[in-house]
């Protein structure tokens, strides 16, 4: 938990890019919307965090809103695992890329140096 004392928060008025500047220069992920000793709101870029709140709050849906205030969307728990999925699959699909990329690498190299064997020994009598 982070303690009152060290909480940033922001005023409904701050506009979108100025939250931006906060969460690069505090290193944070969100924070609370005050308006005078109320919160009245959250602000924050991250699926984690969107996560966390959905499955340990009763809230099932969180609004989006621009840097105006106006809704533009909801986002619910079935959106953040849809989104975890798909970032899951596309890891999975990289790191079978690399592989396959590092396996061409491999078997090119070694047929270079079988190749080179052959032609220095003259004896190779292996199969490629």
């Amino acid at each position: 938990m982070t303690k009152r004392e060290d909480l940033h928060v922001v005023k409904p008025a701050t506009t979108v890019n100025q939250d931006l500047e906060i969460l690069v220069e505090k290193r944070i992920t969100g924070f609370p919307v005050i308006d005078g000793r109320s919160c009245v709101g959250l602000r924050f870029i991250s699926a984690g965090l969107c996560l966390r709140l959905l499955l340990q709050t009763k809230y099932n849906l969180l609004s989006v809103v621009n840097g105006d205030g106006k809704l533009v969307g909801i986002i619910t728990l079935g959106n953040v695992v849809r989104a975890a999925l798909q970032f899951k699959q596309d890891e999975e699909l990289r790191s079978l890329s690399i592989c396959k990329k590092l396996e061409v690498r491999h078997t090119t190299h070694a047929r270079k140096r079988f190749r080179e064997f052959e032609r220095t020994s003259g004896e190779a009598n292996v199969s490629y």
